[in-house]
């Protein structure tokens, strides 16, 4: 009974520092594609997100920007019964804004698989 406690202790500890690994040092690069308009049509872009424990930078035509963010962890959407879909959450400090980021690519766009960033509302598509 004590070992069983402990293993199921140990194995609790150990989820939990496994999801701190994202928070940790994602460090991770999106090249976002396409930005969805409220009708659903989907619009070019050229833009670079990079994402880190701390901050979030985007380049887009050659002008950089960044924002203050904190991660808050994983949520998940479920379209189809037991099929999970699981999202990195993101709040940008200075602009009271969320970002939601696909753990994979999900969104399939001219043949073409994307991660789904969804910022403040709205659904990007990224690389």
């Amino acid at each position: 009974m004590h070992k069983t406690l402990k293993i199921l202790l140990l194995s609790i500890i150990m989820s939990s520092g496994f999801f701190g690994v994202y928070a940790g040092n994602p460090n991770k690069t999106y090249y976002i594609k396409y930005i969805l308009d409220s009708n659903g049509y989907a619009i070019s872009s050229e833009t670079e997100l990079t994402v880190t424990p701390t901050r979030i930078y985007i380049v887009r035509n050659g002008e950089n920007k960044y924002w203050d963010c904190e991660y808050r962890g994983q949520t998940f959407d479920e379209p189809k019964s037991g099929k999970r879909v699981y999202f990195h959450n993101f709040y940008l400090t200075n602009k009271n804004v969320y970002i939601s980021i696909s753990d994979y690519k999900l969104v399939k766009h001219n043949n073409v698989f994307y991660y789904r960033i969804v910022f403040a509302g709205q659904t990007q598509l990224a690389l």
